[in-house]
């Protein structure tokens, strides 16, 4: 009988990247950058097959990222991404030549921010086998080597949110006793992530004092023709 040796092709990995600044609303972002090194003696390729990567931000890359893709040369080549926690994988089905250094990029939309000061993002590759890449020939799994195991890290600021006077509304109007629907306050609410409106307080001046119902009867908050809030005035502050 006769042995023989074989040394499987050895694949180097390295998180790479640039660190940047993104807001609530942005999409196909760089999330994520890093190499991979076919360090073959022969002439062999290998398939990059599937990544797992933890991110160490404060951000939920579940909740807040959408469309999370890895791509090369501008092309995308994962075909599907799950979660578990802090950890994303990616699967992959991608081609690297003999002596070839292929540059990764993760991309994605940012949905929202949760943290009032911003949320982080830095994938980072924990442990060699979360990282398959086989030989293309054989199916024999690649050996992997890794520098630098984190990426860059990439910060998510919350959108704005701004409240201002409607264009179209008037600065004074006079209005009749017993007018109906007699609109008090038109104004634009801009937001560039989803929020939750909870309480609104609104503050006015009038030369009535005391009883606000001897002024009004009702008041109502719409957005759009939607009535969300009603107060009946009386002696206490208005809080909608």
């Amino acid at each position: 009988m006769t042995t023989t040796s074989y040394k499987v092709v050895p694949v180097a990995y390295d998180g790479a990247g640039s660190p940047s600044t993104y807001r609530a609303g942005n999409t196909n972002v760089e999330l994520g950058q890093f190499k991979l090194t076919n360090n073959a003696t022969d002439d062999k390729s290998v398939t990059f097959k599937a990544i797992t990567l933890r991110n160490d931000g404060t951000g939920d890359a579940a909740a807040n990222l959408a469309n999370l893709g890895i791509y090369r040369n501008g092309q995308k080549v994962s075909s599907d991404v799950t979660f578990d926690g802090k950890s994303v994988t990616f699967t992959v089905n991608d081609l690297v030549d003999f002596g070839r250094t292929e540059t990764y990029y993760i991309r994605g939309d940012v949905v929202s921010a949760e943290l009032t000061t911003g949320d982080d993002y830095t994938f980072t590759l924990r442990y060699t086998d979360d990282l398959s890449v086989d030989e293309t020939v054989t199916g024999f799994r690649s050996t992997i080597t890794v520098g630098t195991t984190a990426m860059a890290t990439y910060k998510v600021s919350g959108g704005d949110i701004i409240l201002s006077k409607a264009t179209d509304a008037p600065s004074s109007q006079t209005v009749a006793p017993g007018t109906n629907e007699a609109v008090l306050l038109s104004a634009d609410l801009k937001v560039s992530q989803p929020i939750t409106l909870e309480d609104l307080d609104i503050g006015f001046t009038t030369a009535s004092t005391g009883d606000l119902s001897k002024v009004f009867s009702s008041i109502k908050l719409m957005i759009g023709n939607s009535v969300v809030a009603t107060y009946t005035p009386g002696t206490t502050p208005i809080t909608l």
